[in-house]
């Protein structure tokens, strides 16, 4: 799955919704609870919170309005850009930006500048890079996106940032997200976690 450049919204999702044949996500009292499962490899759920959370989405991939931040979930396997599987895993984040930039090159029809910066959030090791839109930009000026490598596949953050924004809100938003990242070598019960979620509120309540 490619990153899409987020421009217009579509309608939000049900409480227990489907994105794409194996993601879903469960309403919890502070956003969302999303789950990424898999059959075969790794499954995977990140908790998404904020003082006001949307579901939303653009064309297959899931995003989320976050107090009026829109930010999308990408999991691309790795032999989407590294079919033979000859990058070492040392370079494979910022092959999958590269790979990346030259797809968004081709949407913009225009040369794409990106800056990026190796970080570490919580215990995982991050790529966040950014890049000015050569157009399209009335709106949205600029794009930001938090990448990391998890088993055989990359999971990534991206967001557009309006005229003026301060990136690093954006990039707040999109750390913790990446922190509260939990895996599995087996699909998360969804029955069971929604099950979980709303004892935990009714106790609460």
């Amino acid at each position: 799955m490619r990153c899409a450049v987020l421009v217009c919204l579509a309608a939000g999702l049900l409480t227990v919704s489907a994105f794409a044949q194996s993601a879903a996500s469960i309403k919890t009292k502070n956003g969302y609870l999303f789950i990424w499962n898999t059959d075969k490899g790794t499954s995977m759920s990140c908790e998404i919170v904020g003082n006001k959370v949307e579901p939303k989405t653009t064309g297959d991939n899931p995003a989320f309005l976050i107090d009026g931040d829109l930010i999308q979930l990408l999991r691309v396997p790795f032999t989407n850009f590294d079919p033979e599987r000859k990058i070492a895993a040392n370079a494979i984040l910022n092959a999958h930006k590269d790979w990346e930039v030259d797809y968004l090159k081709d949407i913009f029809a225009a040369p794409l500048s990106a800056k990026a910066d190796s970080l570490k959030v919580g215990s995982r090791n991050v790529l966040v890079w950014s890049f000015t839109r050569p157009k399209y930009a009335d709106t949205f000026d600029r794009d930001l996106y938090m990448t990391m490598a998890i088993d055989d596949f990359i999971f990534g953050l991206s967001s557009p940032v309006s005229v003026g924004d301060d990136l690093n809100g954006r990039k707040a938003k999109m750390a913790a997200i990446t922190e509260s990242i939990k895996i599995s070598n087996s699909p998360f019960d969804l029955k069971k976690l929604s099950d979980e979620i709303k004892a935990e509120q009714k106790s609460v309540s």
